[in-house]
């Protein structure tokens, strides 16, 4: 089974961040770069998502992640040592 990806190129860059407001309400958005070694990796992003609630001294509202890529996944769950190897040994049987 190969282990090579598709990369797609992209005419200009991703535009990292963009914000707008309307009325009371502010919509920010950000991308953040995770950069893996590993074939399979599960990454804690809470120290960044946290620093971005921080950052903006948000009281109230919504936070939102999104892959965007095909071959990445977001789940909200314990970083647990015996959980992530949970996950992990189910994510190798379904792959």
């Amino acid at each position: 089974m190969s282990k090579s990806s598709t990369l797609t190129v992209r005419e200009g860059a991703v535009e990292n961040v963009a914000q707008v407001t309307s009325g009371s309400l502010t919509i920010h958005g950000e991308t953040i770069i995770v950069q893996t070694d590993e074939r399979l990796e599960l990454v804690d992003l809470t120290v960044q998502v946290m620093e971005f609630v921080r950052r903006f001294n948000i009281r109230e509202g919504l936070v939102s992640l999104w892959s965007m890529h095909t071959t990445c996944t977001l789940f909200i769950n314990e970083f647990q040592t015996a959980l992530l190897s949970d996950i992990r040994h189910f994510l190798e049987q379904m792959v």
